[in-house]
């Protein structure tokens, strides 16, 4: 590579981004901020998750080791509590992601949105 050729590849490096859209080097508290909230969101997908895999393997369990006990019958003979707890294992997906979803849009994204100066 020439001389010039180099120079230029320097000069260009050390030109800063005129791209108006982003953003500066975030201050240390606003990374402080931004690592605590990372955190959260962390611990909640943590219990979440927690929840979700305590039912899954209780159910799975329930019918693994105690069938007589998923065989009962309920609702004058009409259901097991197998399929009871099935339905449950399945319902619970949706009602763990919506509370994920509205925890995030209410919490997690309004606060990336004032770190980000407003931008969304």
């Amino acid at each position: 590579m020439s001389t010039q050729a180099s120079l230029t590849v320097a000069q260009s490096l050390a030109v800063p981004n005129p791209d108006p859209h982003v953003a500066d080097e975030p201050l240390p508290a606003e990374l402080a901020e931004l690592a605590q909230l990372s955190a959260r969101r962390g611990r909640l997908a943590a219990a979440l998750t927690t929840i979700m895999m305590i039912g899954y393997f209780g159910f799975i369990l329930l019918v693994a080791f105690a069938k007589p006990t998923a065989g009962t019958l309920l609702a004058g003979d009409r259901v097991s509590v197998g399929i009871v707890a099935g339905a449950c294992v399945i319902v619970l997906a949706p009602i763990l992601t919506a509370i994920y979803v509205r925890w995030a849009n209410q919490h997690y994204d309004a606060a990336v949105r004032r770190l980000r100066g407003g931008k969304a």
